[in-house]
């Protein structure tokens, strides 16, 4: 049997790291205070979608792109929090009993400069995966 674990929101809490970058990066704050564009960034909330369009605005979709998978992806991917306390102490535990019978991955759509990113995150965790 094939068994495939999703890494975004499964294993990785992405959205929670990708808005502590927004607001760090775009939203005015300490770290940007020459705030010079007419261009007002802000986070709609409560977020109950992975859509992170409808909840981070931007100026367009590229500028979302270039933001997750140029600018931020080792910040993004690389240095989020996994999704709960143990869950690669779970994860590896059910991969040892489990790697004989069966085919075991992880999914994840990655692009650009998410790849690396992605797998330092597993690295950091010590995925066995």
């Amino acid at each position: 049997m094939k068994i495939g674990i999703e890494i975004n929101g499964v294993l990785r809490d992405t959205i929670g790291k990708f808005k502590m970058c927004y607001e760090k990066f775009l939203m005015p704050n300490e770290y940007n205070l020459e705030e010079v564009s007419d261009f007002e960034y802000k986070i709609i909330e409560p977020i109950t979608s992975l859509d992170l369009k409808s909840h981070f605005l931007f100026k367009d979709d590229e500028e979302l792109i270039e933001f997750m998978y140029e600018d931020c992806p080792m910040e993004i991917f690389g240095h989020a929090m996994s999704s709960e306390m143990m869950t690669f102490n779970h994860l590896n535990d059910f991969y040892n009993q489990n790697k004989y019978d069966n085919k075991i991955c992880i999914i994840s759509y990655e692009v650009c400069k998410s790849n690396p990113s992605t797998l330092f995150f597993l690295s950091n965790f010590s995925c066995l995966i």
